[in-house]
């Protein structure tokens, strides 16, 4: 069911309080020039969030609905089976809301009919609104997020994978070291037996060190005590001899005499006794000193060989540890390369997928394209080239070789047009340097240095580029069709307009598209393809030609007029409406005797 708009309303601005209704079919705006009937289309554009043909020309659209709305607003009025909508934009919105159903109107400009042909875009925008089967663009959106999903999740297991690898790397010796390390362990089995001894006999020399610092101890005290001894007694043998020197009794003197010889033994015996005893503390003490040593000797013989066992025992605790990093790694591995498999797979799928949808659009522009062919005869044919309009992904793709010193700019031209975004990501995923070097015809070493650098900044956007199918028209001159850039203005104003109009399903808003074309063309083609446009379909021209409304059997004209500050509508009715007819008459045939003149003049040359 075709959607057409029923009502227009105004509220501020140079079109204050304008309130038009349209018919299905043609309407005609007619008026002087400055009425007002570019300003009408222009916010019907702003209304419906239409852009322009090029950034520029959407600007000075956007300034021009701007201009004439004020800070007013406007409301367009849809209805579509039976079943109506309101669309309401105000001037300081930021952006239209667009028609809840039914596919957006196809609206040109003036200047915008002059170049539409050479934009490749707007070229593919006119052939997809002849297409008869509709393709749902949502279908297409849909799997490229799926892709990017992919593609971002394969991104991030390649990363781990090669820092997995890399690891892997690093721990290849490993499993060499362990076992040498083990080896070494087992020939260790008679060190083992020598610690063993050799801490049995420092364990005795410690026990037998034990005993002689005791014995050493207790012959130290006997030394000190015999020695106090022999000093007691030598003092006393000078008491007893300064005893017997002094004038005692003959019997008493006989006494003191004989002690003091007593005493005398008894200090030679008792220094006998210190030199037994100091001479006892010297051997006790020269047995602690030498058994100290050959402790010392066999702890020193222990340490070295506990060593020895310390280390390789810490060097195999180190091994067996990296051991097992080591199959944790190939786990991981394993596990990632099995997942980065299935998203191979499972991407291939979704891009397998994306290429049939975008198999079948071509297919439906290659049908519309025929169809265009026949339904001109031949003299207007559209000229198809499958994903031949590279400009998007060759901006990816500079955009990711940027900075890479290859020359990027050049090379990505030149990728383009040999390689695929699939074609060339996929490549650059598997490192297959000989395939982007022969299918790309780039030296091996330039693509070496393309995978290294794309693969180290991620590709994943290049393959969800949009890649659209060239489009160019064709106009035949004599006997050779010529493409748009071989055109004049009227030339390309004369493939574009037929087939603008030719979309008989599709609301169709032009302005003024007769400029530029001669009468005869207007007379035979244009109003012709205005004619065979579905009884249903809506069209909303302005023109300052007569035969439009008048040949072309206008549903609905539009006089518009203006007082310089304010415009608006004079009249509208049918074309058979007695004021209807007074305004062409007037102002588009030059008033009514200009327009009998020339009926004059007619019937007298024809005749």
């Amino acid at each position: 069911m075709v959607t057409v708009v029923s009502r227009i309303e105004v509220r501020g601005g140079f079109l204050d309080d304008l309130d038009l209704e349209l018919r299905p079919g043609l309407n005609v705006l007619i008026g002087p020039r400055g009425s007002g009937k570019t300003s009408l289309l222009e916010i019907m554009r702003f209304a419906f969030g239409v852009p322009g043909l090029t950034p520029a020309a959407d600007e000075q659209a956007r300034e021009h609905a701007l201009a004439v709305l004020a800070d007013g607003a406007v409301t367009v009025t849809l209805e579509r089976d039976g079943r109506e909508g309101r669309l309401m934009r105000e001037a300081n919105d930021a952006s239209a809301t667009g028609p809840a159903e039914g596919a957006m109107p196809l609206i040109v400009s003036q200047s915008e009919v002059e170049e539409i042909g050479l934009n490749a875009r707007s070229r593919l925008q006119i052939l997809d609104g002849l297409v008869n089967e509709h393709w749902d663009p949502a279908a297409e959106r849909a799997v490229l997020e799926d892709i990017t999903r992919a593609t971002e999740r394969l991104g991030a297991v390649v990363e781990d994978l090669d820092q997995q690898r890399s690891r892997l790397l690093e721990l290849a010796k490993v499993p060499e070291a362990l076992r040498t390390a083990e080896a070494h362990a087992a020939e260790q089995s008679e060190t083992s037996k020598q610690m063993a001894v050799a801490q049995g006999e420092l364990q005795q020399l410690s026990e037998q060190a034990e005993k002689a610092q005791r014995a050493e101890r207790r012959a130290a005290d006997a030394a000190h005590k015999a020695a106090q001894f022999a000093e007691l007694v030598d003092e006393a043998r000078e008491a007893g001899q300064a005893l017997a020197g002094a004038r005692l009794p003959t019997e008493f003197d006989d006494r003191a005499k004989g002690a003091v010889r007593t005493l005398k033994s008894v200090v030679a015996e008792a220094a006998e006794i210190a030199q037994a005893a100091q001479a006892a503390f010297a051997a006790a003490a020269d047995a602690v000193v030498e058994l100290g040593r050959t402790l010392r000797d066999h702890g020193s013989t222990l340490e070295v060989l506990q060593e020895g066992a310390g280390e390789l025992a810490r060097e195999l605790t180190r091994l067996r540890e990296y051991e097992a990093e080591r199959a944790g790694v190939q786990q991981r591995v394993a596990a990632l390369e099995t997942e980065l498999q299935n998203l191979q797979a499972s991407r291939s799928g979704l891009l397998d997928n994306l290429d049939a949808l975008r198999d079948r659009r071509f297919e439906l522009r290659k049908a519309a394209a025929a169809r265009v062919a026949e339904m001109f005869n031949g003299e207007i044919e559209v000229q198809l080239a499958k994903g031949g309009l590279y400009r998007e992904y060759e901006f990816a793709l500079s955009s990711a070789l940027e900075g890479s010193n290859l020359q990027y700019k050049a090379l990505a031209r030149q990728l383009v047009q040999r390689l695929s975004p699939r074609e060339l990501v996929e490549s650059v995923e598997r490192g297959d340097v000989a395939f982007i070097a022969t299918t790309g015809q780039i030296t091996e070493d330039r693509a070496q240095r393309l995978v290294a650098y794309l693969r180290s900044r991620g590709c994943g956007g290049i393959l969800t580029v949009a890649l659209e199918d060239m489009t160019d028209f064709a106009l035949l001159d004599g006997t050779v069709h010529k493409t748009t850039a071989q055109l004049s203005t009227g030339q390309r104003c004369t493939v574009v307009l037929p087939l603008l109009l030719a979309q008989s399903s599709r609301l169709t808003i032009l302005d003024q598209p007769e400029d530029h074309l001669d009468n005869a063309f207007v007379v035979d083609t244009l109003v012709q393809a205005v004619v065979s446009r579905k009884g249903d379909a809506q069209a909303l021209i302005a023109t300052h030609n007569p035969n439009i409304p008048v040949l072309g059997e206008a549903d609905r004209v539009i006089v518009m007029e203006s007082d310089g500050k304010h415009g608006g509508v004079r009249h509208a009715g049918s074309l058979d409406d007695a004021k209807v007819v007074e305004a062409i008459t007037s102002v588009m045939e030059g008033g009514a005797e200009a327009f009998e003149r020339r009926v004059e003049f007619y019937g007298r040359h024809r005749a």
